[in-house]
């Protein structure tokens, strides 16, 4: 049992319709949780759709934080390749979406490299100073503490001052966290 205000996500996965993530949206509100939809760039057709999906989220489900990710798909089916694109458009802003999570690899990501990895994340803090969105960190989940150390620890070198939030494995199966595991 979840108390009421509890933050819930919704994914949004390879080939997903983004209005029903909506109708999800909205039942988690009328629930009394607090709805935060994943927006996948690369599964956003265009930049009318990206508007759309916004504009529901906040009217009909009263969304005001999102996890904003790229999406695991090598081609993007339209303009946005990066969650970054998606920033750029002024569009969350407009709607008032006043806080976004964005993904962390802390045991690295078959499409980044370490590097681009951290000069992205000090791109986000930068941004978040600018627009005065509230950025945070939300991690894939992980097995052992030593990547997620490392990880923060790199964050803290860098000066990359963003909130992180751990994922963990909750109450599953071996053979459940072991599926999950293969393709995190």
């Amino acid at each position: 049992q979840f108390a009421a205000g509890t933050d819930v996500t919704i994914t949004f996965l390879p080939g997903d319709n983004f209005r029903s993530n909506v109708e999800t949206a909205t039942a988690l509100r009328r629930a009394g949780f607090n709805p935060v939809p994943h927006i996948a760039a690369r599964e956003i057709p265009s930049l009318e759709a990206l508007n759309d999906f916004v504009a529901r989220l906040r009217s009909e489900s009263d969304v005001r934080r999102v996890l904003l990710i790229a999406g695991d798909v090598v081609a993007a089916k339209g303009p946005f390749k990066s969650s970054r694109d998606v920033a750029a458009t002024g569009l969350l802003q407009a709607h008032g979406i006043s806080r976004i999570s964005i993904a962390g690899h802390p045991e690295g990501h078959p499409y980044l490299d370490e590097a681009a990895t951290f000069a992205s994340l000090e791109c986000w803090r930068d941004w978040s100073r600018e627009t005065a969105v509230r950025v945070d960190i939300v991690t894939q989940f992980c097995f052992e503490a030593a990547p997620i150390l490392k990880f923060l620890g790199e964050m803290a070198q860098r000066s990359i001052d963003l909130p992180v939030i751990v994922g963990l494995a909750g109450p599953a199966t071996p053979a459940t966290l072991t599926k999950f595991a293969l393709r995190c």
